[in-house]
C-alpha cells in the first residue's frame, strides 16, 4: 500500500487493469488467525495515511482513499454504537429490535450481492456462509475503528513505516 501510495505522489502511476491476472490468497484458518491478518492490514492503512497527509495533496487518490477511511470509520462508529446501546435493550425486549436493520441489509445488499457473485463464480454453496459473514463484518469494523486510534491518532510519525529506499534515484 505504501508503495503505491508513493507511485502516485510521484506521478508514476500509470498504471492499468489487467484483466486476465491472477491472485492467490492465502486465507486465516481460525479467527484468531483473521483478527491478526486485518489488524495488520488496516493499521498499515492508517499508518499510510498518516505518512503521505491524506488527504492534504489535492489528488485524486487522496479523495477516494479520504472517503474510504470515513466510510470505515463511520462503520466502526455504528457497530460500537449499537453494541453499546442496543445489545442491552435487546436482552431486556428480545431480538426483535434487531430485526429490521438486519432486513433491510441482509435484503437489499448482502443477497443481491451473494447471488449475483455467487451465478458469475458458479458457487451456490456460499450462501451457507451469511452467518460467518455478519460475525466477520462487525469483527472488521471494530479492529478497523481501533486500528485507527493506533495507527493514526497514537503513533508518532517517526514510528510509521518508512518506504524511502523506494524513491527513484537522481540521474536515472
Amino acid at each position: 500500500m505504501d508503495f503505491t501510495f508513493l507511485l502516485h505522489r510521484n506521478n508514476l502511476n500509470r498504471m492499468v487493469f489487467e484483466d486476465s491476472a491472477v491472485v492467490y490468497t492465502q486465507d486465516p484458518e481460525n479467527v484468531k488467525d483473521f483478527i491478526k491478518q486485518v489488524t495488520r492490514w488496516y493499521t498499515g492503512f492508517w499508518q499510510v495515511v498518516k505518512k503521505h497527509n491524506i488527504p492534504w495533496h489535492g489528488q485524486l487518490l487522496d479523495f477516494e482513499v479520504s472517503m474510504l477511511a470515513l466510510e470505515g470509520l463511520y462503520n466502526g462508529m455504528i457497530v460500537l454504537t449499537f453494541l453499546i446501546s442496543f445489545l442491552p435493550l435487546a436482552v431486556n425486549d428480545g431480538v426483535n429490535i434487531f430485526l429490521l436493520p438486519f432486513l433491510i441489509d441482509l435484503l437489499l445488499f448482502f443477497i443481491p450481492t451473494l447471488l449475483w457473485s455467487s451465478l458469475v463464480d458458479k458457487d451456490l454453496g456460499r450462501i451457507m456462509f451469511i452467518p460467518h459473514f455478519y460475525f466477520l463484518r462487525i469483527l472488521s469494523s471494530l479492529i478497523f475503528l481501533r486500528s485507527f486510534f493506533r495507527g493514526y491518532l497514537s503513533l508518532p510519525k517517526q514510528y510509521v513505516w518508512n518506504s524511502n529506499r523506494y524513491l527513484p534515484k537522481k540521474g536515472l
